[in-house]
């Protein structure tokens, strides 16, 4: 770590004096956002004139290499923006803001290709403003097109990483409401980190960054309705309001959605037990209907240009229920030993509250600073009633209840100083606290009562410096978290689990061009600490045959990872390779004839992986082509033997949009993978096709698109795994085929976005 330490001082020695000549700045707009290919000019004073002339790269840097100290006039300019002048020396000048220029943007209409999908700093950017994507109705539709990023089950996900963390205008979203809130029109692009640095949490293995377009002082209202058909008929209403003033901010949104859905599961698994083998064959159809109401309100007052504070309150309100019926065959050493039919009925109420303040303030021309405390609290109920009937058995009626409630509270400071000639260094801290009360009551004792007490504090800082010179960049940073865990069992003290840990998190990224190819090479130490769910001691009934169980054993594991990106025209590459020590997976054992499904860390699980994607306009045809590959190193116990789940696992994706005039817009969109090796499952392939069309009326301000996804009834998952003593097999069909129709209108078109940042997040996520 010393090492480490004293190369990252000796290479920013380094750089700061071989860079002593040189006249740097950065474009933005009035938001703070860069402004990308902005043409910077220095002219000669008094005559103006010509001397040296480049374009802003993607973070809105300009680098000039200057061998005489003297003053210069500076000339920034861009369509659609105002032409700004400065006078300037040698060194850093900071930033120059650029006004949007109302008459040229509304006489002027600019057409031309650009590359859609392009390597900043390392990350994979998305430039959602001069693409179709723009056109989608919704984000989460939008953001499954973009490479790497899926949705599973309305969540996101980065294929062969897992869950992001979404920024919006660099502040953390707090719920998956806050994302479906946005316009899709008013974004300007999407940034995937798939490597974090020391400024982010380390839990978060993947960031998603969501920019917006300069907002403009007015308000605007959009409205939206869908109806989705599949096996039920599903609808959700929202409506979202903002208004921007000079100096006060605010908007409100709110969503009502109505979810219905018929599911169909069939399972065979099977136990080793001594002499005797089990044989468990099931069918499972479920009935879903989900009500749910969420509303987010915000506000943000701007003193002036340097200092603002915000309020922002999200909340929800959700009643679900689900009506199940289901068929199981039992055999003995192939006799038949039993047939149980199932009813059960699961009403679960679930209510949320969150509440955040920030505070944002540049309070020189070198040095800002950030803070923002948050408040979150949420409770949630569960009955679930069970009737069981078997021949020559009495039926049998099990209840049982369980109640969770949630407490969060914490802060984060940042504090970040511009030391000019590119460089910027961050430091920050933060710390959160956490307490979960729940208890399970069963008078018939099928599963044990519980009632527990988690609570978790965490506190942690961290330094980072950034250095940019046009296509070049370094980020290094170093991250402390120490976590002291406490899972309480009220029933049975002597399964009190006590735990503390202190870890550190170093990262380094290094991007530069070589030739025509710009690339990025980094490294960084994360972690993923258990959800709250799965360390509690709740014993779940599935049937008297098989259950689920928490483990408050589990550890963090942590997650050593190399990557390397590039970026050539359209194309782009990445490769990756990463160690996970103590990795958290599912497992299976039984406890007589009942299987039981919890988790465990095992020893370790390395993974290689590589994506690429291209990005190509061919006249009114847009296509994306993109793809990723992850072969896992991972072995499994199974009759004690041992024996390797390293099934590679790949995926294909190709997004299509055809521009017609008139407004009509056609889509098409082909997902293919193969299933593979993930922790002990191996999955099966599946595909899905996509096929859409739209139309907008009235200067785009009503929208009408009817999009059918999964046309083909493919995307069923099909999963198997063979651990310890069990051999487990599951069919689901999640009802994803259906037909959507959606109505958008829209008054005005200016959109309005909170400023503040979530300090708990990744607790939120774990509960």
């Amino acid at each position: 770590m010393k090492s480490y330490l004293f190369s990252c001082v000796l290479l920013f020695l380094f750089v700061q004096q071989n860079v002593a000549q040189t006249l740097t700045g950065r474009v933005v707009d009035e938001n703070n956002l860069p402004i990308e290919y902005a043409n910077i000019m220095l002219l000669s004073i008094p005559d103006s004139a010509y001397c040296n002339g480049c374009v802003s790269d993607a973070n809105g840097l300009f680098v000039f290499q200057l061998k005489e100290k003297r003053k210069y006039l500076l000339k920034a300019s861009s369509i659609g923006y105002t032409t700004s002048f400065r006078e300037c020396e040698i060194g850093n000048i900071g930033d120059i803001i650029l006004s949007p220029d109302a008459v040229l943007l509304s006489e002027t209409i600019v057409t031309a290709t650009r590359q859609i999908h392009k390597l900043k700093n390392g990350s994979l950017v998305t430039d959602v403003a001069n693409s179709p994507l723009k056109n989608e109705s919704q984000v989460m539709d939008m953001l499954k097109k973009i490479p790497r990023i899926t949705v599973s089950q309305g969540k996101l996900e980065v294929f062969g990483v897992g869950a992001p963390i979404v920024y919006i205008n660099n502040r953390k979203v707090n719920r998956d409401e806050e994302i479906a809130m946005l316009d899709p029109k008013n974004i300007k692009e999407i940034e995937l980190i798939t490597n974090p640095g020391a400024k982010y949490d380390a839990e978060g293995k993947a960031v998603l960054k969501i920019v917006t377009q300069n907002r403009e002082e007015g308000w605007n209202m959009k409205l939206d309705l869908a109806f989705t058909q599949s096996r039920q008929l599903s609808n959700r209403e929202e409506v979202a309001v903002d208004y921007k003033g000079k100096r006060l901010s605010i908007s409100g949104f709110y969503a009502f959605d109505n979810s219905r859905a018929k599911t169909k599961q069939m399972f065979q698994n099977s136990v080793h037990a001594k002499d005797e083998l089990w044989k468990y064959d099931n069918t499972l159809n479920t009935l879903f209907d989900s009500k749910q109401h969420d509303y987010i309100f915000n506000a943000d007052y701007a003193f002036n240009e340097k200092h603002t504070i915000g309020v922002q309150y999200s909340g929800s309100r959700a009643e679900r229920n689900s009506n199940a019926d289901e068929w199981q065959l039992v055999a003995n050493n192939s006799a038949p030993y039993k047939e149980v039919m199932s009813l059960s009925n699961y009403q679960v109420p679930y209510n949320s509250n969150h509440l955040n303040t920030y505070y944002s303030g540049k309070l020189s021309e070198q040095f800002g600073l950030e803070l923002n405390m948050d408040y979150v609290n949420s409770n949630t109920t569960q009955k679930q009633n069970v009737t069981e009937s078997a021949i020559g058995e009495d039926v049998r009626n099990i209840i049982i209840k369980s109640k969770t409630e949630n407490e969060v509270y914490g802060a984060k400071l940042e504090l970040n100083y511009n030391l000019g000639r590119g460089g910027t260094l961050f430091v920050g801290g933060e710390f959160s606290c956490v307490s979960i009360n729940g208890s399970l009551a069963n008078k018939q004792l099928v599963v044990p009562n519980t009632e527990f007490d988690n609570t978790e504090n965490k506190f942690a800082g961290y330094i980072m410096y950034t250095l940019s010179l046009g296509q070049c960049s370094l980020d290094a940073g170093l991250r402390y978290e120490g976590v002291k865990s406490d899972i309480k069992d009220i029933i049975e003290p002597a399964r009190t689990v006590n735990k503390r840990y202190n870890d550190w998190f170093p990262n380094v990224s290094l991007s530069l061009p070589i030739g025509k190819v710009q690339s990025a090479f980094s490294y960084s130490v994360r972690t993923t600490r258990p959800a709250f769910e799965l360390l509690n001691s709740k014993t779940y009934y599935s049937n008297q045959f098989q259950m689920q169980v928490g483990n408050p054993e589990l550890v963090p594991q942590q997650i050593q990872k190399v990557q390397m990106d590039f970026n050539y025209r359209i194309f782009n590459l990445g490769v990756a390779y990463k160690h996970i020590r103590d990795y958290i997976s599912s497992v299976l054992y039984s406890q007589g004839n009942v299987i039981i499904n919890s988790w465990k860390n095992y020893n370790k699980y390395d993974a290689f992986s590589a994506n690429f994607s291209m990005n190509k306009t061919v006249g009114c045809w847009n296509t994306m082509l993109a793809g990723s590959v992850t072969v896992p190193f991972f072995k499994i116990d199974y009759m004690d033997e041992k024996y390797s789940n390293n099934t590679p696992q790949f995926y294909i994706q190709s997004v299509n949009y055809i521009l017609l005039p008139k407004g009509f817009q056609l889509s098409g969109d082909f997902f293919y993978t193969n299933g593979g090796s993930s922790g002990i499952y191996d999955a099966k392939p599946f595909y899905a096709l996509n096929l859409g069309v739209q139309k907008s009326f009235f200067n785009e301000k009503l929208k009408i698109s009817l999009q059918g996804n999964d046309i083909l009834g493919t995307q069923v998952y099909k999963y198997k795994a063979a651990i310890g003593n069990v051999d487990y097999y599951q069919r689901e069909d999640q009802d994803q085929r259906n037909v959507m129709l959606k109505v958008i209108y829209r008054l005005n078109n200016k959109k309005n976005s909170y400023r503040g940042k979530s300090a708990v997040q990744n607790e939120i996520n774990r509960l």
